[in-house]
């Protein structure tokens, strides 16, 4: 079994670690016992999700800018629909601020955790729990199916900013110890995947 850290499967998929991180709150994330990404599993959840929901198709790879604004759900689109348009044309404009808030809420709550007094552990935590939770919500205020692949995954993904955790260490006056904080937001209960619903036939064996 191939395994890795979350910092080097984002690398290799190009992407951030909030990203990864929100692969793990939807489930997509498998890991091992030892704590690092299993690879293969993980591999294979992630070329299972949807790459169309809502008539829209999705863009891959993850990576790749979105170019047409209708692989978003009609109802989030705010301008004339008169065909093709960019990302960074008026009919995405609102997309494009929640896609930036999403990006920079981490940052925000960790460089306050740290004015507050908080440890280097709990900044780091705050960084994914505010990214993570708020994306989640963005996503389903515009009706993005849980699981799918979407143009605004892409559009958040390459707005994210990470904090300076050199200069927040320093200012909390704790050494950088980036393989301790990510074991303390892996076991974190905000930062689990959402159970599984139990079905029918679970709860009433004898239907």
């Amino acid at each position: 079994m191939q395994t890795e850290t979350k910092a080097a499967f984002a690398r290799r998929h190009g992407v951030n670690r909030s990203t990864v991180q929100k692969w793990q709150d939807k489930g997509l994330l498998v890991i091992a016992p030892d704590g690092m990404v299993n690879v293969e599993a993980t591999e294979w959840n992630l070329d299972q999700r949807p790459a169309k929901y809502r008539g829209g198709t999705a863009h891959r790879p993850v990576r790749t800018a979105p170019r047409d604004v209708r692989t978003i759900p009609q109802e989030a689109r705010t301008g004339p629909q008169d065909g093709p348009q960019t990302e960074e044309e008026p009919e995405g404009g609102l997309l494009i601020v929640l896609a930036t808030l999403v990006g920079i809420v981490g940052k925000i709550s960790a460089e306050a955790a740290v004015a507050s007094g908080a440890s280097m552990r709990v900044a780091y935590a705050l960084d994914s729990i505010t990214t993570v939770h708020l994306w989640n919500e963005a996503e389903r205020m515009l009706g993005i199916p849980p699981g799918s692949v979407s143009g605004f995954e892409t559009m958040v993904d390459k707005r994210v900013v990470e904090p300076d955790w050199d200069d927040l260490a320093a200012q909390a006056g704790e050494p950088v110890d980036l393989e301790a904080w990510d074991a303390f937001i892996a076991a974190h209960p905000m930062l689990q995947p959402a159970p599984a619903a139990v079905s029918l036939t679970q709860e009433n064996p004898t239907c």
